[in-house]
């Protein structure tokens, strides 16, 4: 039965999963979604059935996020590591000869990128000698292990090794990093969807299963020509090894210049540098949340409202409140760049605007809103404000928009 056919004057206590999360998300090969959603506030919490038990997840979109993490983790699971193995040696050997070419037209803009030891030990075994004043065997990536590099590219905590050192999670073993098993949870991640920095535990644990396999075959591989009687620090071979941790070392160094940037940006428009530091601290927030806040605050044509969100995110506790923060400062950023905005209010506890009309305006992220007794309430306090119009990012009942409108508010869906 559709929502609006359910939607009465109280407060549901569940609703049609699929009339939010969509028929295409209720099943699949690794889950089954309960036929109902329950009600959290103006939040939904779904139960999925999987082949290891039943997970409950509050948000549309973080259910979404769920499923797909479920198909990519029950995927990977199929995935023998042996069978990892031998792809990745294959791909290795073609690597050798390929690499090569590619160090002729690229080799040489990646030098400027180096402004560190640790970035410099990367490049050329000479360069290890003098750092670290050792080669282990002839083997210059393992004289690395002691250093620590940052990068935005991981999918594990320094887990596999013992870490040499633990500064948090952007900090990870030089080991893992030159052997390419970040590269390949990137790969692993970007074919599933999923976020590098997600904490779903089995995700996790089957990515690094492979992630590792697959880099752990780079160095045996290269071991392994140095045995067959190719010195392994000859021309040919350190052209391949080298040049792809220098491959490695540009991105680092792209994702080391971009977040200074974003910092700096922070602090120009006047947030303290406690809250900044905050922020890219936070376990709450994902790398790529926060590249995409920093783009929504960007397109956000007014000081005092850039701040206000900058503020809130202080104060965020978990995922899913950053997820919504998130989409707020989305929303409100495409608006602004659509030329929907034609004056921020950042004074007041609600997160409102004037929209092009010059309406007063409220943004709301739920997954679905009713017409209950509290939300009566908050509808009668917006107009109170002055509120005309209220921009909901998900779902509410037909009743609801009837009611609002009795108040001479306007209401504006926009389903996620």
């Amino acid at each position: 039965m559709p929502v609006a056919a359910q939607a009465q004057s109280g407060m549901l206590s569940s609703v049609q999963a699929v009339d939010f999360l969509g028929p295409d998300w209720m099943q699949g090969p690794f889950h089954t979604v309960s036929a109902e959603a329950t009600r959290q506030g103006n939040l939904l919490v779904y139960s999925i059935q999987t082949p290891q038990g039943e997970q409950r997840v509050q948000g549309t979109v973080a259910t979404r996020e769920r499923i797909r993490e479920i198909t990519a983790t029950e995927t990977l699971r199929q995935r023998s590591t042996s069978g990892t193995i031998l792809e990745s040696a294959g791909g290795r050997m073609l690597n050798v000869v390929g690499t090569p070419v590619r160090v002729v037209g690229n080799l040489g803009s990646k030098a400027k990128d180096i402004s560190s030891v640790e970035e410099g030990v990367l490049f050329l075994p000479k360069e290890v000698v003098g750092a670290s004043g050792e080669i282990i065997n002839g083997v210059g990536e393992l004289a690395v292990t002691g250093h620590r590099i940052v990068t935005s590219a991981a999918s594990t905590k320094c887990e596999g090794f013992q870490c040499v050192e633990k500064a948090g999670e952007d900090i990870w073993s030089g080991f893992n990093s030159l052997m390419g098993k970040h590269n390949s949870a990137r790969r692993l991640h970007s074919e599933f969807g999923t976020d590098p920095q997600t904490d779903n535990k089995d995700l996790r644990r089957q990515i690094d299963r492979l992630a590792y396999a697959e880099s752990y075959t780079a160095t045996t591989v290269k071991l392994g020509v140095s045995n067959a009687g190719i010195e392994y620090l000859s021309p040919a071979m350190a052209g391949v090894g080298w040049y792809n941790n220098g491959e490695f070392v540009g991105g680092y160094e792209d994702a080391h210049r971009q977040r200074n940037f974003e910092k700096e940006t922070y602090l120009s428009w006047g947030a303290s540098p406690d809250l900044v530091e905050k922020l890219y601290r936070s376990r709450n927030f994902t790398k790529i949340q926060r590249r995409q806040l920093f783009a929504a605050l960007q397109n956000i044509e007014d000081n005092a409202m850039r701040l206000r969100f900058l503020s809130e995110t202080g104060f965020i506790e978990d995922r899913v409140r950053a997820r919504i923060l998130l989409a707020q400062a989305m929303d409100l950023g495409t608006l602004s760049q659509n030329g929907r905005v034609s004056a921020y209010i950042s004074n007041t506890d609600d997160l409102l605007y004037l929209d092009e009309r010059g309406h007063k305006t409220a943004l709301v992220y739920a997954d679905f809103i009713d017409w209950s007794e509290s939300n009566k309430k908050r509808v009668a306090s917006d107009r109170a404000q002055g509120v005309k119009a209220l921009r909901v990012l998900g779902r509410v009942s037909s009743t609801f928009v009837k009611e609002a409108a009795h108040f001479g508010i306007s209401v504006e869906q926009v389903p996620h």
